[in-house]
């Protein structure tokens, strides 16, 4: 995974639209966002929430040791 500034997006766009794991990075922020917004809002309940937080961090292999979180896939995590 990689970051871009926002002061580099202008330079760096053009080619990270390009690349599918980014859009498919993106939608899953994005579902993950709905599900929080929805759980603080009373829509989902918060381990509705957790077990998709729990489900993207898996995907992507992120791990928090700061949090006790070492899932994904073992060498990612």
């Amino acid at each position: 995974m990689f970051v871009i500034s926002n002061d580099d997006y202008e330079d760096a766009g053009s080619w990270v639209r390009e690349v599918s794991e980014v859009d498919q990075m993106v939608d899953d922020l994005k579902d993950l966002n709905q599900y929080h917004y929805d759980s603080t809002h009373s829509l989902r309940s918060d381990e509705e929430f957790e077990e998709k937080l729990t489900q993207t961090l898996d995907k992507y292999g992120y791990p928090m040791p700061h949090t006790g979180y070492s899932g994904g896939e073992p060498e990612r995590a």
